[in-house]
C-alpha cells in the first residue's frame, strides 16, 4: 500500500508518478468519529406547491404551482402518517429563499423521503439547498438532483435515522459559506444502521469560514459508505480545515469504498485533505483524477486512511 507523506504548512500535489515514487507506510489519519450537525434552518411555511393530500408523488412543483417562483419561503413538506413522502421539483422552478432551506422534506416515522430535482431547476439560499430527512426505523432518504444549487451551508443533505441515505447529483453545487459560522459542505449523506451512497457527477465549489468543511461528506454509523465522484471538487477554508471527499463507516464488516475521477483541489489554513477515510473494517480507494492540497498552518495530504482491516489504494492519475 502507498501514500504520499503529508507535509506541514505546505502544498502537496498527488499524481500517479509522484505518488508511486513516495513509498512510505500508510498514514493513519484522525477520524472525525461522529456525524456533523443535522440541524435545519428556521422552519418556514408548508405545502408551497399545493396541499399534500397523499399519493405518489405528494407534490409536483413547477414555476406556477402553489406559491410559484421564486418560492420565497422555500419548498417545505412533511410526510403524512403511514405514507412515503415524494417531492418532484420540475426544471422551470427557481427558488430564491435567503433565510430558509431551499427544499425541506421531513418524512413520516418509518417511511421513505424522496426528493427529485430536474435539470434546469435552481436553488438560491443562505441556508441548506436541499434538506431531506427520513425519520425512525425503516425509512430511507433519497435525493436525486440535476439542479444548480447556490447555498450558504450545505448543498444537499440526506439523513436516515435508521435506514439508507442516498444522493445522486449531476448538478453544480456552489457553497458560499464565507460569512457562515457552521457547516459549509457540498453533499452530505448520513445514515444509521442502513448504508450511505453518494454518486456525484456535478462540479462542487465550497468557500468556507468554519472549523471543518467538506466537498462530499458520507458517514455511516453501523453502516457502509460508498462514494463515486466524476465531478471536480474545490474546497477553500479561510479559517479551519478542508477535505475534498470524506467517508466513514463504523461497525463490523461495514466497508468504505471511494472511486473518484474528478479533480480535487483543497486550500485551507488548517489541515487539507484530498480524500480522507475512516473505517472499522476495510477501505478501498481508487483515484483517477489529480489531487492538489495546500495548507497554511496544518497538514497537507492527498489521501489519508484510517482502517481497522485491509486497505487498498490505487492512484491512476497522469
Amino acid at each position: 500500500m502507498t501514500i504520499v507523506q503529508p507535509t506541514v504548512g505546505a502544498r502537496a500535489s498527488l499524481r500517479r508518478n509522484a505518488f508511486l515514487s513516495a513509498r512510505t507506510g500508510l498514514m493513519l489519519g484522525t477520524a472525525l468519529g461522529c456525524s456533523i450537525a443535522i440541524l435545519a434552518s428556521p422552519a418556514a411555511a408548508l405545502d408551497e406547491c399545493g396541499v399534500n393530500v397523499g399519493g405518489n408523488p405528494d407534490a409536483v412543483c413547477t414555476a406556477v404551482s402553489g406559491v410559484g417562483n421564486p418560492y420565497p419561503t422555500g419548498i417545505n413538506y412533511n410526510g403524512l402518517p403511514g405514507e412515503d413522502l415524494t417531492i418532484l421539483i420540475m426544471g422551470d422552478v427557481a427558488v430564491v429563499a435567503p433565510a430558509v432551506d431551499g427544499v425541506r422534506a421531513i418524512g413520516a416515522v418509518g417511511f421513505d423521503t424522496e426528493v427529485t430535482l430536474y435539470s434546469g431547476a435552481t436553488i438560491d439560499t443562505n441556508e441548506d439547498g436541499v434538506f431531506a430527512v427520513a425519520s425512525g426505523a425503516g425509512g430511507d432518504a433519497y435525493v436525486t438532483s440535476s439542479a444548480d444549487i447556490y447555498a450558504g451551508h450545505r448543498g444537499i443533505l440526506a439523513f436516515a435515522a435508521d435506514g439508507y441515505a442516498t444522493i445522486y447529483n449531476s448538478g453544480d453545487i456552489n457553497i458560499d459559506g464565507a460569512s457562515a459560522a457552521l457547516y459549509s459542505d457540498g453533499l452530505v449523506a448520513v445514515a444509521n444502521y442502513g448504508g450511505v451512497l453518494v454518486n456525484n457527477s456535478g462540479d462542487i465549489s465550497v468557500v468556507a469560514n468554519d472549523v471543518s468543511d467538506f466537498g462530499i461528506y458520507a458517514y455511516g454509523y453501523q453502516a457502509s459508505a460508498t462514494v463515486t465522484n466524476t465531478g471536480d471538487i474545490t474546497v477553500t477554508n479561510a479559517v479551519g480545515s478542508g477535505t475534498g471527499i470524506y467517508a466513514s463507516a463504523s461497525g463490523v464488516a461495514e466497508p468504505v469504498v471511494i472511486y473518484s475521477t474528478g479533480l480535487i483541489d483543497v486550500y485551507s489554513v488548517g489541515d487539507a485533505h484530498g480524500i480522507e477515510v475512516s473505517s472499522d473494517f476495510t477501505a478501498d480507494v481508487d483515484v483517477f483524477g489529480d489531487i492538489t492540497v495546500e495548507s497554511t498552518l496544518g497538514l497537507a495530504s492527498g489521501i489519508t486512511v484510517n482502517a481497522g482491516d485491509a486497505v487498498t489504494i490505487g492512484v491512476y492519475a497522469d
